[in-house]
């Protein structure tokens, strides 16, 4: 059996402490992997932060921007890549801001016969750059808000959602952060939106996976 440990290389793991005292730097990392080595740990896990949780002030911004993007067939991702652009046949995504741990903002297509995958890779990075170069919208930024917030009020319609939804809060610091959600995501800016599309989707923080379908396999002989 091999024992392992999470490296805490952008801070701590819970959300209802406000400081855990792990603190994000190159010694520390140092020290912990040195003394959990001695005492018996092997195996080191690494979380990967492309985006801030619970914690920051940016999951707001970012929830509303996944739903511009990507929620639902009059975002702007499958509006354009599959009625205008006739690219693909399915386009969306998802960004998470009930998160309990460190989340992506990912983006997908499904190509057209005949469209490659480097096409609507392109196309979703061109999109991502209009966000970044001109500000959404007032319209459609506040269409997005109405949407996560009917969304948000209609997974309140018995008493088993809301039990659910409180518990989810519960987990991430406390259940009356529910009093607080929609405040703050109707409070979110055209000028939020830009920045923080700027500050977490530089091209070169960017993965990219394609999804080839298999080989059909050969027939047994008989």
């Amino acid at each position: 059996m091999r024992f392992g440990y999470w490296l805490p290389v952008f801070g701590g793991w819970l959300r209802n402490v406000e400081d855990e005292n792990m603190q994000a730097s190159w010694d520390y990392v140092s020290r912990l992997a040195r003394r959990s080595e001695e005492i018996g740990f092997d195996l080191t896990l690494i979380a990967e932060l492309n985006l801030n949780d619970i914690k920051g002030v940016d999951a707001p911004a970012l929830d509303l921007l996944s739903t511009i993007l990507s929620e639902g067939r009059a975002s702007r991702l499958y509006r354009k890549l599959t009625y205008e652009r006739r690219l693909a046949l399915g386009a969306g995504g998802d960004y998470s801001y009930f998160s309990l741990n460190p989340n992506l903002f990912w983006l997908y297509a499904t190509p057209l016969p005949g469209r490659t995958p480097e096409v609507l890779e392109q196309a979703l990075l061109a999109e991502i750059e209009l966000v970044k170069a001109e500000p959404i919208p007032a319209e459609e930024i506040q269409r997005a808000k109405n949407q996560v917030e009917a969304s948000f009020v209609w997974r309140q319609d018995s008493v088993h959602s809301r039990g659910s939804a409180l518990a989810r809060f519960e987990l991430l610091g406390s259940w009356r952060l529910a009093e607080t959600y929609l405040p703050l995501v109707r409070a979110v800016t055209a000028g939020d939106l830009q920045r923080v599309a700027r500050a977490y989707f530089p091209t070169d923080r960017k993965n990219t996976a394609i999804l080839l379908p298999a080989t059909p396999a050969a027939p047994a002989e008989k």
